[in-house]
């Protein structure tokens, strides 16, 4: 991801001052990837989109602390396709497809505190975060996937067909 200010790296760089034996894995480049990062967090600059996709697969949360409006990162939508859960700021589109403790959890968007809370609630309850990865896949699967946005696609271009065809009926 890109590492600048609007995407909450401050407030994720608090939240594990709080969480000193989790260990968080951030990639991107950015302007802030000098910034001065807590012990237990390891920046891994730019990686490619397998290597991405790789470390999600294998990661227990996605964590998408972004304080500016959001439409819905893409990153969220590769990490269910992995069935990894997402932690993000209650904001934007990232809150709408949160289900908060369905196929994620939401924090308040800039409060560290929350955050840590939240990532300390999955580090703490495997069970309910095994169930969140369930839903989390179960929910790309249902809307995400190329086939399911090809039919909605075609069913947009059927509806504006048919509605045109009805406004030149009405006109004639």
């Amino acid at each position: 991801g890109r590492l600048s200010e609007e995407k909450g790296l401050g407030v994720l760089n608090a939240a594990w001052q709080r969480l000193p034996n989790i260990r968080l894995l951030v990639a991107g480049t950015g302007p802030l990837e000098d910034m001065s990062w807590n012990s237990n967090i390891e920046t891994l600059g730019h990686q490619t989109p397998d290597e991405v996709h790789a470390l999600m697969a294998q990661a227990q949360v996605l964590v998408v602390p972004s304080i500016c409006l959001d439409a819905g990162p893409l990153t969220m939508l590769e990490a269910f396709s992995c069935g990894t859960v997402v932690i993000a700021s209650d904001i934007g589109g990232m809150s709408e497809r949160i289900r908060d403790g369905y196929n994620g959890l939401l924090f308040h968007a800039g409060d560290a505190e929350d955050l840590a809370a939240k990532v300390r609630y999955a580090f703490e309850h495997p069970e309910h975060l095994a169930q969140m990865r369930v839903n989390a896949r179960r929910e790309y699967e249902d809307k995400y996937t190329p086939e399911r946005n090809y039919k909605m696609l075609m069913a947009i271009y059927e509806q504006a067909i048919e509605n045109a065809q009805r406004r030149r009926r009405k006109a004639s």
